[in-house]
């Protein structure tokens, strides 16, 4: 609990219990001083759908949050939108206080929520770049799934798993008539207003001034806040000189493909509840995405028509019918060689391209923080799932040295379940070069992600991970799938001067603590 005056204390120890709930990410952090008062942080609060029993996992760790830090959480920070980090607060709702129909004995209570500044819906470079442009995406992404049907769309659906599920399993578009938006939107909606209005945190550049130093001097805190920065390019920090709609939307491969694979899906905008495009901007962004003039173009289905002898209203020249009859199988005759050229479908394909591009968006919208115990120098480093881009804009201009933070670094989460693509090796990694004390924790499921074909963690990364932290790795799991393993870490790698490694001897054995003593 902390502490009502201002005065510096000294810390006296730091716990970060890794909650164990499958392949998801759920962090709580409790610093103790010099007085034995407790100032509790929570970072995230997920697990990948579906997993065994995730929603009864999730509620058992809430349980547990509520008992270790008596209901009370000095500060909640939720990294990005993605299920395997913030859908606890939804399988939990009730619990935690969150459900306005049914409030618990003992709610939870939250002093301050920080969010990053791409979760700002009232943010003039959100509203108007990053929101639409995000929009645009999933419905690209959902209308080419409606035209490749279930059974092609399978690698589409299951990198979608991180948006979390539908209300309606069955429709690929989901439409949200209970809800009235996205769960993913539901649980933020609750983030922004369940307890007090959150602090949408961001880095201070020369471009933005931010207050991006939480200074926390009766626990000997401070808490640096890295990224997102406005300057990346998935966040629309370089402007676009593309044509746009009278809407603004801009024209590029995306809203193009967008565009594109809403028409062939036949896609009526208007029956798809939460989309605020327009019929007008998917038949306008045709339109600048024709590489000739429309009235050059001959709708397929007239010309399958035509090429089939059938009266399709078109007076097409025989020998344009013949090319397209020999050439591109148009005939109707299903033994006709030429059906190999078509490609009817196979360019929807590229919406695997696009879920994968999704995903790493919303993973560099995490919201990164160092936390520097400010008596020892040492820091705990938290980056969500930021991916490369992200490293690589990292800024803070409150910071003298961000290498001297890297430095210093003696605890890093490692991104997105040991990804290869969410740790910068050089230029990242390769800056924590504090190898008596390093030490990394990663929130995988091995079991869960090798069945997804997911290579977390990274062969490569692990690797390098081992030879920073000279084998100083805590995992969620052994080789068999959470929550039924056992954690993995070696022991005898930490020194006990240092560090302590506690395990919940519960039948649950919902987490794993580690302790680092000042």
């Amino acid at each position: 609990m902390i502490c009502c005056n201002e005065k510096e204390n000294k810390l006296v120890e730091v716990k970060v219990r890794m909650y164990r709930p499958g392949l998801g990410d759920c962090f709580l952090l409790t610093f103790k001083n010099d007085e034995g008062e407790l100032y509790h942080m929570l970072i995230d609060f997920g697990v990948l759908m579906p997993t065994s029993k995730g929603a009864d996992r999730m509620r058992s760790i809430a349980a547990d949050i509520l008992s270790t830090t008596g209901a009370h959480i000095d500060t909640l920070v939720a990294t990005h939108e993605h299920w395997d980090h913030i859908s606890g607060f939804r399988y939990a709702r009730k619990i935690l206080g969150l459900d306005p129909e049914e409030t618990p004995e003992q709610p939870l209570q939250v002093d301050r929520v920080w969010l990053a500044w791409t979760e700002n819906l009232d943010d003039p470079q959100v509203k108007e770049i990053i929101a639409p442009n995000l929009e645009a995406r999933n419905l690209a992404i959902k209308a080419a799934m409606l035209g490749m049907g279930e059974k092609q769309s399978q690698k589409v659906q299951e990198l979608l798993r991180f948006d979390g599920p539908e209300d309606e399993p069955d429709a690929l578009l989901g439409a949200r008539k209970k809800s009235g938006g996205t769960w993913l939107r539901q649980i933020m909606g609750d983030l922004r207003t369940g307890w007090g209005t959150p602090e949408y945190l961001e880095p201070a550049s020369e471009a933005h001034e931010a207050k991006s130093v939480k200074d926390i001097p009766e626990f000997g805190i401070k808490v640096y806040v890295l990224g997102p920065s406005r300057k990346m390019r998935q966040l629309g920090g370089k402007p676009s000189q593309a044509p746009q709609t009278s809407h603004g939307l801009k024209l590029n491969q995306m809203t193009a493909f967008m565009a594109a694979a809403a028409t062939q899906a036949n896609l009526n905008l208007s029956a798809v509840p939460d989309i605020e495009l327009s019929q007008s901007d998917i038949d306008e962004l045709s339109r600048l995405s024709l590489p000739f003039d429309p009235s050059r173009a001959i709708p397929i289905n007239d010309l399958e028509k035509a090429c089939q002898a059938e009266d399709s209203g078109l007076e097409i020249p025989p020998e344009v019918l013949n090319f397209y009859q020999k050439c591109y199988g148009l005939s109707g005759d299903k033994e006709n060689k030429a059906n190999w050229r078509r490609i009817d479908y196979d360019w929807l394909r590229v919406s695997e391209s696009l879920a994968l591009q999704h995903v790493s968006h919303v993973n560099n919208t995490s919201l990164v923080l160092a936390i520097e115990l400010t008596d020892s120098g040492k820091v705990l480093l938290f980056p969500g799932d930021a991916e490369e881009e992200s490293w690589k804009e990292w800024e803070n201009k409150e910071v003298e040295d961000l290498n001297e933070l890297f430095k210093r670094t003696v605890l890093y989460k490692v991104g997105h379940h040991g990804s290869i693509n969410a740790t910068l090796i050089e230029g990242g990694l390769d800056k924590m070069t504090n190898e008596d004390e390093l030490t990394a924790m990663i929130p995988v499921d091995k079991v869960r992600a090798h069945r997804n074909k997911w290579k977390f963690p990274a062969p490569s990364l692990y690797a390098e991970l081992e030879k920073r932290t000279q084998g100083r790795i805590i995992l969620n799991c052994e080789d068999t799938e959470c929550p039924t393993c056992e954690p993995s870490y070696d022991r005898t790698k930490f020194d006990e001067n240092k560090v302590n490694i506690l395990e919940d001897s519960s039948s649950g054995k919902l987490w794993l603590d580690y302790v680092l003593k000042l």
